[in-house]
């Protein structure tokens, strides 16, 4: 889970590229939270930062965000 600096939100599964045509979509946060409630404990998450875990269940690690292109 990445809040970034221009405030956009985006949710990734860390497993499947989501650079591959057709394998993004775009939709409000509250589907994302319908299907996992466990994003809602990243509402309050500062911009720039990232939030991982290893897992279903595990807890959020957040840290500053960092691009691979930097």
């Amino acid at each position: 889970m990445v809040h970034a600096d221009d405030g956009s939100w985006l949710i990734g599964d860390g497993v499947n590229d989501p650079n591959i045509p057709g394998a993004t979509t775009v939709t409000h946060m509250w589907h994302a939270i319908e299907g996992n409630s466990s994003i809602q404990e990243l509402a309050t998450m500062l911009p720039g930062h990232v939030a991982r875990r290893n897992g279903g269940g595990a807890e959020w690690r957040i840290e500053p965000l960092a691009w691979l292109d930097e």
